[in-house]
């Protein structure tokens, strides 16, 4: 063969491995509510910044549109000279051209950051590892707070720095380079504080339960019109008024906070929990105010009389729920404020459901049973038979005391598990309810209609009812730990079920190797099934199964793998998703839809999959440190936290609120290489969004979990 030859066919090798490697190639769907979890707001120049869950979105046009400049998780920013610095959960980022780009985090202080203070070119940060100086524009930083473990707030304030800690208010007067305990009362003086302001003559401190203030050394609480126990999360003094961003919205004083009046015109109600406030001159003596809320960006461009929202361009990512018919796709967005879309053309284009009836509830699940799409939820079982244009409560007031999970129809009966108090039917279309006799758990089931059997996958056990689940009785099965709230799908006569299979004590941890199982008598025996690039068991977990005709395709961890020959072979499908966890999978005639509670939903044609067979790879220590996503998720109280460890590290894992405020410490240890699984009880927290983050020498990982309760 001549050179030439060789060439030419070596070209053409590439070139199919590079169509094989991008015909499996998911693209993301442009959907989901305005808004989402704004951390911070910030005005620097003629833009205006949003710090995102999600990432950076910028505004060049005073918060009419938005676009996202960075994928960070980012909690404050600061501007620098011409450069614009942005604390995320990895360290420090910097922007050389107004944000448009970012570089870093740099090596050296890969530490949580949540707040900025400048004082000429000193920089000072505070991380969850004390506060850091940099006087070289944030490219190197210097510990100067060793004795401090968490600091939640900055400022300077006349030729003082202030710093927020868990343990109360400290001072310095020499740069900081020492510190002092401020006595605020004798009550406060261990208390958290969330954020620091001032001016000339007052000091404004904000707590999770009161609002301190210091005027000429002598503090006090602003008890004037402001709610007891309210938390103050942000302040703003701009000129002679100061606002204060709380978990009950906008409160502004204009008397230096003698007293306080509600400024949320506009927002939602109950007001939104604020947890930044930024202002910008508009000219003219006026001002706009920006507001960063769980619910997005608020504008306000009279003093705070009145906010209306401005989120063109931010869009919330929470998906948790996706389901359909035919050429109808549903998807229930959002935490706080749930927003459901559909598309009735198998998802090309969107539409919103204008959600009368539904209101501000946390979606489980979607189901379509016939032509009704019912929703559970945390408040109850909805139903709407208009494309979630209008919904119904059909919980027969039985649900005031139990939570809805999944529910299914088996002959004429609803059938619906819940949340720790076990399985329900009703015969009448759930105008009544009845409890259903023979489950002897009470751990959240998923419930599967095969045929004329109802299975129930639950953590204690697998059930079977032949009555329409009316009666139940537990199988005696070959699985050992059972499955993790994914179901039970069939393919002819085959079963497939998850299994989280053995847990092995390392280092005083215990990892839990899930497997895919499948059975075909009925579900009395089961084998694991081998999976392309995974072992028969492995660390992680499988997050959705779904079946699409012969077809079977099943979410593991951050990666989605598919067969189109009923299990027997599969393939690695996960090209072009963006490594985040997968909890959420849904099949139609068209594409494969994945939903990333970070990043939203991701479609992928059928026709692009191709299928590859590969030999497992078995692999006894991880080839890179990782860390996986909390399951189960939302949860109440416990969840457990998997990560994997490549090399022998310290290894710390800490849990933050949404402000980057570190409220538990789960590892703190030195690590060989291996897996590793941590449990998390939040029974002291409250509910809501927070964060846990591993750092382990140089890696470091931050993931998002829910609390529910």
């Amino acid at each position: 063969m001549n050179r030439f030859m060789l060439l030419f066919l070596l070209t053409i090798i590439i070139i199919l491995n590079s169509i094989l490697e991008l015909n499996a190639q998911w693209q993301k769907v442009n959907l989901g509510p305005a808004g989402g979890e704004i951390n911070s707001v910030a005005v620097i120049g003629g833009n205006v910044f949003a710090a995102a869950n999600a990432g950076i979105n910028r505004s060049t046009n005073n918060g009419v549109t938005w676009t996202n400049v960075n994928s960070s998780l980012t909690s404050c920013f600061a501007p620098i000279g011409s450069n614009i610095l942005a604390g995320t959960s990895s360290g420090v980022i910097i922007s050389t051209d107004s944000g448009s780009t970012w570089s870093g985090p740099n090596p050296g202080m890969p530490y949580w950051t949540v707040a900025f203070a400048v004082r000429d070119t000193m920089i000072f940060a505070a991380t969850d590892n004390g506060i850091y100086l940099s006087t070289n524009n944030g490219t190197s930083w210097t510990d100067i707070n060793k004795d401090q473990n968490t600091v939640d707030a900055l400022a300077v304030i006349g030729t003082n720095i202030y710093a927020g800690t868990g343990s109360g208010l400290l001072l310095s007067t020499d740069n900081g380079y020492s510190w002092s305990n401020i006595a605020t009362s004798d009550y406060y003086s261990n208390q958290q504080m969330n954020c620091i302001a001032g001016n000339d003559s007052t000091i404004f401190v904000g707590t999770p339960g009161q609002l301190l203030i210091d005027k000429d050394n002598s503090w006090g609480i602003a008890d004037i019109g402001l709610n007891y126990g309210t938390s103050i999360l942000s302040i703003l003094v701009n000129n002679s008024d100061v606002f204060i961003g709380t978990t009950n919205g906008v409160y502004i004083s204009t008397n230096n906070g003698g007293s306080w009046t509600a400024a949320s015109n506009g927002m939602p109600v109950p007001p939104k929990q604020v947890y930044s406030i930024a202002a910008s001159p508009t000219g003219a003596g006026g001002t706009n105010l920006y507001a960063a809320t769980n619910n997005g960006v608020y504008l306000s461009t009279n003093d705070g009389v009145s906010w209306t929202p401005e989120n063109n361009g931010t869009v919330g990512t929470d998906v948790y729920s996706i389901t359909g018919s035919g050429s109808k796709i549903f998807a229930a967005f959002g935490l706080n404020n749930t927003s459901i879309f559909f598309s009735t053309d198998y998802g090309l284009t969107w539409n919103t459901s204008a959600n009368s009836g539904l209101g501000a509830k946390l979606i489980y699940n979607l189901t379509i049973i016939d032509s009704g799409l019912y929703a559970t939820s945390d408040y109850g079982l909805f139903l709407s038979s208009n494309d979630g244009e209008n919904w119904s409560s059909i919980d027969g007031a039985f649900m005031d005391t139990v939570v809805p999970y999944d529910i299914v129809q088996s002959g004429s009966n609803l059938v619906v598990s819940t949340q720790n108090y076990g399985i329900y039917y009703s015969s009448n279309n759930g105008a009544s309810w009845n409890k259903a006799g023979g489950f002897n758990t009470q751990i959240v089931p998923v419930l599967s209609v095969i045929g004329s059997k109802v299975f129930s996958e639950s953590a204690n056990g697998m059930y079977l009812s032949t009555d329409n689940g009316e009666n139940w009785v537990e199988l005696n099965d070959t699985l050992t730990n059972e499955g993790l709230f994914v179901g039970i799908l069939s393919i002819g006569s085959t079963l497939f079920a998850v299994n989280e299979g053995e847990a092995h004590t390392v280092n005083g941890d215990e990892p839990t190797y899930t497997s895919l199982n499948k059975s075909t008598d009925n579900g009395i025996t089961w084998n694991p099934v081998s999976i392309t690039g995974m072992p028969p068991y492995f660390l992680g977990y499988i997050y959705s199964l779904i079946v699409n005709g012969s077809d079977i395709f099943v979410a593991i961890n951050d990666r989605v793998y598919g067969s189109i020959d009923s299990g027997n072979n599969w393939n690695n499908i996960s090209h072009g998703l963006p490594g985040g966890e997968i909890l959420t999978l849904f099949a139609n005639d068209s594409s494969v839809f994945a939903g990333d509670p970070g990043s939203g939903i991701w479609r992928l044609p059928l026709s692009d999959i191709v299928t590859v067979v590969k030999q497992p790879v078995l692999s006894s220590s991880p080839k890179s440190s990782m860390l996986w996503q909390n399951y189960p998720n939302p949860f109440n109280p416990s969840t457990i936290i998997s990560y994997d460890i490549s090399k022998l590290s310290h290894v710390t894992i800490n849990i933050y609120d949404i402000l980057g405020r570190k409220v538990e410490t789960l590892v703190d240890a030195e690590r060989l290489p291996g897996h590793y699984q941590v449990t998390f009880n939040a029974s002291r927290i409250t509910s809501g969004v927070y964060f846990y983050r591993i750092t382990a020498g140089s890696f470091v990982q931050t993931k998002k979990l829910m609390v529910i309760k």
